[in-house]
């Protein structure tokens, strides 16, 4: 459980950070340090960014609140870690990229940037398996494009038990990594890797 206790902002002038499309550096005006202070597992971090003055576009945000998202994942596993645990999770362990998550519109949007920034070739497959998942899904449980939440989460289920891979997925690895929603770069385990595909329990 991740609590934010408070939020302090430095007043130091220096550079403005500007951000493009893809939500990295443009160019520099002046800008002022943020330091979010946070409450995990007992333990307080500091994440520190800087905040521009004036518009800022959310893809400049989104890397905000990945930071303090990773900050807080690193804590638990840190945790993890000090129990005298593995982590499981590597390159090639897709078995839990069969799961309906949760993704920000923000998010969706800069993965869409990113497939379209894709060679051409890798792109059009990455679009082929999104059709195809999207038609597997339809034929299995309707069309969701208009569905309440609650319509979803009965659908959550179901789509598991069709073990369809996620689109991104390219050779058994996530072809977005950097730019992976949230709740998969914070999904870990510590149980053998084989019970992932399995379901075998205990999962950890």
């Amino acid at each position: 459980v991740t609590s934010v206790l408070h939020v302090s902002v430095s007043w130091r002038p220096r550079d403005r950070l500007r951000y493009g499309g893809d939500g990295r550096v443009t160019d520099k005006s002046k800008h002022e340090d943020a330091n979010v202070h946070l409450r995990v597992l007992g333990e307080t971090r500091v994440v520190s960014f800087p905040v521009t003055l004036g518009f800022v576009p959310l893809e400049g945000l989104l890397r905000m609140v990945r930071a303090i998202s990773e900050e807080s994942h690193a804590v638990a596993i840190e945790r993890v870690l000090a129990e005298g645990k593995k982590l499981s999770c590597g390159k090639g362990g897709s078995a839990c990229c069969t799961m309906l998550i949760p993704v920000s519109p923000l998010e969706a949007r800069r993965i869409a940037q990113t497939v379209a920034a894709m060679p051409v070739p890798l792109q059009e497959n990455v679009r082929a398996r999104f059709a195809d998942v999207s038609n597997r899904l339809r034929e299995s449980v309707g069309d969701l494009t208009s569905a309440t939440f609650e319509e979803w989460q009965k659908a959550s289920p179901h789509y598991g038990s069709l073990q369809l891979p996620c689109p991104l997925l390219q050779d058994d690895a996530c072809s977005v990594y950097e730019e992976r929603p949230m709740v998969c770069a914070s999904y870990s385990v510590t149980s053998p890797a084989e019970r992932c595909s399995t379901g075998d329990a205990p999962i950890e």
